[in-house]
């Protein structure tokens, strides 16, 4: 034996029966290799477990942008894989927005599967070269997303998101082709998709490639004539990238009952439909605290001005015919505006028909230019909903379902306001 071998074999037995327990047992010299074995054991019976989830009965949540919220796919998939289905996305926000929202638009829905869609806002450019969120902080950004999926035991699905119209993206965005450098726009937002596909990779993690499944389209056929959102094809696309995906690495079970997508709640008198406290509402920009259990305080850290959202799981359908809605409102130094949204829409989610601002049929002193409500107002009115321009899409068999609501207030920039009460009952 050469001298250099026998020299580590000893230094090896030194080290062990340096780490023995009282007792000389070396057991414990090898708890850390054993228990690390054991843990990734572990680690791997849970993701079985995991991968045992089926699809019938369990629930999916949409996260990501607009693509996500305005988008029919995510209902489409649910409803073709007979999951339950809520759409936690929004607008315009990016990655890093999402790790934001995601408590209150993901865990608190307690999904069994979430689609991570992102991206389209986070190559947008601040300032030249400076895009709201590089890719690499859009990969890391993803990273956190996934884990947190993980850790309230539902299944990450990373999904890539469509390609744009160059034609008109600049102008929609209202963008400047300097801002990005020469950059070929297309090439920038699949930096992206490649950036999810590399992260999906690297975690081991369940990859819906709908970008590149919408190479078989023209782009144009894809989105929307503002170039970046989808259209119905685009739509289709998504649906049945994502639904076949699920449905070929997922189970089903033939026998299971169908999900009723029709499970409003329905009230009749005297029900208040929208408690004012802080685990109802969601601030968008900004802090909220409630102050002694019936004052809304936002904060606008961001200098833009806040909102605070409430979307209801189920929503609650009324008849039209009959039932009122009964509001207080009283509002502090600031203008502001109600919203309420019908038929599944939400403040996230939502299509044009699909919600109606409340002021003026408050009869109080509203602003001539933006319609709000003025400063330094009480509010007490009974509404018949008979009265208000519901879109006739909406009703079904004489009721309307309201699904969310939203107030929004006209602060000045990274100040605190504050709404000083509000009720929305159904009579």
């Amino acid at each position: 034996m050469k001298k250099s071998a026998l020299f580590l074999i000893i230094c090896i037995f030194i080290t062990l029966f340096a780490s023995c327990g009282p007792n000389g047992d070396v057991s414990e010299a090898f708890s850390g290799v054993l228990s690390e074995d054991v843990s990734e054991d572990v680690s791997e019976e849970e993701s079985e477990i995991i991968e045992e989830k089926i699809l019938d009965g369990s629930k999916l949540v949409v996260f990501g942008d607009s693509i996500t919220a305005l988008g029919s796919w995510g209902k489409s998939v649910a409803m073709d894989c007979n999951m339950e289905y809520f759409n936690g996305a929004r607008g315009g926000i990016t990655s890093a927005e999402g790790l934001l929202r995601f408590n209150t638009f993901v865990k608190a829905r307690d999904p069994d599967f979430v689609t991570l869609c992102f991206g389209m806002n986070d190559l947008l450019m601040t300032a030249k070269d400076t895009p709201k969120c590089a890719p690499a902080a859009f990969k890391r950004n993803m990273k956190k997303l996934v884990e947190k999926v993980r850790d309230i035991g539902a299944i990450p699905l990373i999904v890539t998101t469509n390609p744009l119209d160059v034609d008109v993206f600049f102008q929609s965005q209202g963008q400047s082709p300097e801002l990005y450098g020469g950059r070929d726009i297309l090439e920038w937002l699949d930096t992206y998709n490649e950036a999810a596909r590399e992260l999906a990779s690297e975690l081991e993690c369940d990859l819906i490639d709908v970008r590149a499944a919408c190479d078989e389209y023209a782009i144009k056929q894809v989105v929307k004539p503002d170039g970046i959102h989808l259209s119905e094809t685009g739509n289709k696309v998504f649906f049945e990238t994502i639904s076949a995906y699920l449905k070929e690495h997922y189970k089903s079970d033939p026998n299971a009952e169908r999900v009723n997508y029709d499970n409003f709640i329905d009230v009749t008198e005297n029900t208040e439909i929208l408690p004012f406290d802080k685990d109802s509402w969601y601030v968008e920009q900004g802090t909220m605290t409630v102050k002694g259990g019936d004052t809304l305080k936002m904060t606008n850290s961001n200098g833009l001005w806040p909102d605070a959202q409430c979307t209801f799981d189920k929503g609650y359908r009324v008849d039209v015919a009959t039932s009122k809605l009964k509001i207080k409102l009283t509002t502090a130094n600031v203008n502001t505006s109600v919203i309420i949204f019908f038929d599944g829409a939400s403040p996230n989610a939502y299509a044009d028909g699909q919600y109606l601002t409340l002021n003026p049929y408050f009869k109080c002193n509203t602003d001539g230019y933006t319609g709000d409500v003025t400063a330094n107002q009480t509010i007490d009115v009974t509404i018949p909903i008979s009265s208000l321009p519901i879109a006739a899409g909406n009703v079904h068999d004489g009721k309307v379902a309201i699904s969310g609501a939203k107030i929004y207030v006209a602060g000045t920039a990274y100040q605190p306001v504050e709404i000083l009460s509000f009720e929305l009952i159904v009579e």
